[in-house]
């Protein structure tokens, strides 16, 4: 039930992030180029790198790497955002990340 809201914020964001980058392309083009450009989106859209320090590896990645708490805590916490229960212990066949 929350799949549909959360779609249309992914869809807000990427509607956001394409006008805050045309409106700094209208400003700062004619003065400083396209590096100017580069520079100001950079700066602009820096913040979202923090996102990647505070998002886990996917449970696939950390149970094919043998981190199987990381894993755990990984589901539990998506269940946790998704109002689900989580689990308790995960069982994967290990053939399956056999590479």
């Amino acid at each position: 039930k929350m799949r549909g809201l959360l779609v249309s914020y992914v869809s807000l964001a990427w509607w956001i992030g394409a006008s805050l980058t045309s409106g700094l392309a209208y400003f700062v083009v004619d003065p400083y180029g396209w590096r100017g450009l580069m520079i100001g989106t950079a700066l602009l859209f820096s913040p979202s790198i923090l996102f990647l320090a505070i998002l886990g590896e996917s449970p696939r990645f950390s149970a094919k790497k043998g981190d199987w708490d990381g894993a755990e805590r990984t589901v539990n916490l998506e269940a946790k955002l998704n109002c689900t229960t989580g689990i308790r212990k995960i069982r994967l066949k290990t053939e399956e990340y056999d590479d």
